[in-house]
């Protein structure tokens, strides 16, 4: 409160109550056992090629989960994806394919995607080598209707470059900007950088900028 008494552009009350009780939550495994099984429900439903681990419900607890084990290997690893063989291109559609039908479908979607939650499958007896494995389910946020419509129109117009459309969206999501720190060219060239394609070779130099940032 002084923080924001005192700097009201630094003002983090909302992510703070944002945080609270998706922290309880995290620390009740229960939740995540739901989670696993309501999100690969939808995926099955959508037809998404991608595999969720199945809890193991009656073993489930407020402190213990258990799940079946998923084979698997880390997608930064290259020498394995060209010895495996994996298809690349269908390997990364398929995962777009799942955090898309996730975020714009269905509203329930993993908050916490990043590399160590991710794995290419090497299930036994499974002769496509391109599947990707979803892990950890703990952090799971969902968007009601009217959220996922302007999550949707934030993207679409960070693409299309539409200033009143990207300022619209930001408004709709409850993103409230002060008047003095309002910039909409600023913020549309945030948002491309944001959602711009970064090739392997460049990832270390894009975190060392969006650090400097």
């Amino acid at each position: 409160d002084l923080l924001a008494y005192f700097e009201p552009d630094q003002d983090y009350r909302r992510i703070v109550d944002e945080w609270r009780p998706a922290v309880r939550e995290e620390l009740d495994l229960r939740n995540e056992c739901k989670n696993l099984l309501a999100v690969a429900a939808n995926m099955r439903k959508a037809g998404v090629e991608v595999i969720i681990p199945a809890p193991v419900e009656r073993l489930c607890s407020q402190s213990v989960l258990v799940m079946n084990f998923c084979e698997g290997f880390s997608p930064k690893d290259d020498a394995q994806l060209d010895a495996r063989g994996v298809d690349k291109s269908l390997f990364m559609r398929r995962l777009c394919q799942a955090f898309a039908t996730q975020i714009h479908v269905d509203g329930h979607y993993h908050g916490d995607p990043h590399p160590g939650n991710i794995l290419v499958s090497t299930a036994a007896g499974n002769p496509d080598v391109s599947v990707p494995v979803l892990l950890d389910f703990g952090l799971v946020k969902r968007f009601e209707p009217e959220m996922r419509v302007a999550f949707s129109k934030m993207v679409f117009s960070s693409f299309s470059q539409d200033l009143d459309q990207l300022a619209k969206s930001f408004k709709e999501m409850g993103l409230l900007i002060s008047e003095q720190a309002q910039d909409p060219f600023r913020d549309m060239v945030n948002m491309r950088r944001l959602f711009r394609p970064t090739p392997k070779s460049q990832v270390k130099e894009r975190r060392l900028e969006l650090a400097q940032e």
